[in-house]
């Protein structure tokens, strides 16, 4: 090796050996600039006394509703400040707050519900879906709002049910009655709510305004149908073997339901092996 190749691969291993140290150095520097700003980002979270507190010193109903108030004007404020990194921990605890000083203010519970779930604080939202449902039971909006966390977030469809239909019956929005239904058909612990799914969405069908609406509950009438078919045909595999099918696959091999069997509102049927439902939450492809 000649000089001149040494000094070119001297270079080299210089080079190299100056550029891992930059990096190094820029990765750890980026690490704490991350550490000192979530820091700074937990130090500027707003101060909340208890409501109990608030109550103890707001010397009457007046001052109460007044320290809502300002509690509801902080969130504003603390809400509307930005945060890099989309989550706004504080958001569950000012609501609460600001609800329990003054339970009758729908403008909390609205946005409350539905801004909480989008934060990863669905916990925070239930609670505030309670005291909404306590404090202002006969608003039509709120009971709509009620009923899309517990069917989006919760995954509790009866009760999800049950407020779209109380929406529905104080003059809520027009899906209401809709989501009722959708609420319904997802309920799966028995035939029976299968069946009442299929009676409900035959009333909505037989009491349709328009062509649309009639088509969508046709189409949800047919679905459902199907769904119990294939239910009580898993139903009576079992009695005759003892165990559920492995899947619609092996239902339809036993000849109880033909093949090809496709969806009115297109989803996929996934007949469970261990409870016999068929579980269609996902569209099909």
């Amino acid at each position: 090796m000649n000089d001149r190749t040494v000094l070119w691969v001297v270079g080299i291993l210089l080079f190299a050996s100056s550029a891992l140290s930059q990096f190094t150095w820029q990765q750890s520097w980026r690490a704490t600039q991350q550490e000192v700003t979530q820091a700074e980002r937990f130090l500027a979270e707003p101060l909340i006394p208890s409501a109990t507190a608030l109550r103890a010193v707001s010397l009457g109903e007046a001052n109460r509703l007044a320290m809502s108030d300002l509690i509801w004007l902080q969130l504003i404020q603390y809400f509307g400040q930005g945060n890099p990194y989309g989550r706004w921990p504080s958001l569950g605890k000012l609501l609460d707050t600001s609800t329990q000083l003054d339970p009758k203010s729908r403008y909390p519970y609205q946005f409350g519900l539905i801004v909480l779930p989008f934060m990863e604080q669905v916990a925070e939202a239930e609670i505030l879906a309670e005291r909404a449902n306590r404090e202002l039971p006969d608003d039509a909006l709120l009971q709509f709002y009620i009923g899309s966390l517990y069917q989006l977030n919760v995954k509790d469809y009866q009760k999800a049910a049950y407020h779209y239909g109380r929406s529905a019956d104080l003059g809520g929005p027009g899906a209401s009655r809709s989501l009722q239904g959708v609420s319904l058909a997802q309920l799966s612990g028995s035939l029976d709510e299968r069946r009442a799914a299929i009676a409900f969405w035959q009333t909505v069908y037989e009491e349709a305004q328009n062509e649309l609406e009639k088509e969508r509950a046709e189409n949800w009438l047919g679905h459902l149908i199907l769904v119990l078919r294939i239910e009580e045909e898993a139903e009576r595999f079992k009695v005759a073997n003892g165990r559920y099918p492995n899947g619609l696959a092996e239902l339809q091999a036993a000849g109880r339901v033909p093949e090809g069997l496709t969806s009115p509102i297109n989803r996929q049927l996934i007949l469970s092996p261990e409870t016999g439902r068929v579980d269609f939450s996902q569209f099909a492809s």
